[in-house]
């Protein structure tokens, strides 16, 4: 160890005796020689400094790309589509902004207007046109939206004044026959009788007669006598015309809810229904081949909104 150690040393002392050799002295202008100092380069570098140069954007089919900030720009076949401004629109009739603000996602799908980002039933269509929020199942377009009628069925009920002397005959011909005999003065309570019980339903009320007649080209003078009555059923009051069928009948709406599956409803014109998993009340105001009438029932049971209902 002793040997070694004397032989770095050695080492150490002969390296440091060349070590002045190694040491090279840069030559250093003088101050008062140093050339003249370019101005006017100087100058045109500091004016150059406080410029302001206006950027402008690239142009690809036209449209300008900024490239100090990142925007949103879609390539759709030959054309691009900034979503961060109005028009052009991508997923026209449905806005740049709708799809931009709440991030619907697959946007770029040809069919987004069909999806339901939010899981909740209805479309981001549906969204976009009730202007409800397409990411919250709690912000929804309302239920009936997705309620159709599917037909109009009747149970039918239907009379006829067959006499016009007192007392008055009115007959039942549907659903089964029957008849009933009305005698002044009025009013009067009649009706048929119940076909299980046997027992007569008076609902209806013979409120007055009068005795018509009107032309005929074959016999002269035809009889139109008219005996009016309440229907207490229905609570309308009804003209019977002597020979003329009436169809007292009670009608009824099939409707369809189309809510990510099909429920069918049944509900009677002037009842009451619920909609399968809607809280809400509604009424059955209207019910023709082709259109319904509804009406919500406020939870105090008030009367609310009116809504037509659409035929699918």
């Amino acid at each position: 160890m002793a040997i070694v150690a004397l032989a770095i040393s050695g080492y150490l002392i002969y390296s440091a005796q060349s070590f002045s050799e190694k040491l090279v002295t840069k030559t250093v202008t003088p101050r008062n020689e140093m050339d003249e100092v370019p101005l006017g380069s100087v100058q045109e570098a500091t004016q150059l400094l406080g410029k302001v140069f206006n950027w402008v954007s690239p142009e690809k089919n036209g449209k300008p790309v900024p490239l100090n900030k990142s925007i949103l720009v879609i390539l759709k076949g030959d054309s691009l589509f900034d979503l961060y401004v109005p028009e052009p629109r991508l997923r026209d009739p449905i806005t740049n902004e709708f799809l931009v603000k709440n991030s619907i996602p697959d946007y770029r799908s040809p069919n987004v207007g069909e999806l339901d980002a939010d899981g909740d039933g209805f479309t981001n269509m549906e969204e976009f046109t009730r202007g409800t929020n397409p990411k919250s199942d709690q912000d929804h377009p309302p239920f009936t939206d997705h309620l159709f009628l599917r037909e109009r069925t009747a149970d039918d009920y239907i009379i006829k004044l067959n006499s016009s002397l007192d007392p008055y005959q009115v007959v039942l011909l549907a659903p089964r026959r029957d008849s009933a005999f009305v005698q002044a003065p009025f009013p009067k309570n009649f009706g048929f009788k119940d076909p299980i019980t046997r027992q007569i339903n008076e609902r209806f009320v013979a409120q007055s007669f009068v005795k018509k007649d009107i032309p005929d080209p074959v016999l002269g003078t035809k009889d139109a006598s008219e005996l009016t009555i309440l229907d207490r059923a229905t609570n309308n009051t009804v003209v019977l015309v002597k020979g003329v069928d009436k169809n007292l009948a009670d009608y009824f709406a099939v409707l369809e809810f189309r809510h990510k599956e099909v429920k069918e409803i049944k509900a009677k014109k002037g009842a009451d229904f619920y909609i399968p998993g809607v809280a809400t009340k509604f009424r059955l105001l209207e019910v023709e081949p082709d259109s319904a009438l509804i009406q919500v029932i406020n939870s105090d049971g008030s009367l609310g909104e009116k809504l037509p209902i659409a035929k699918r």
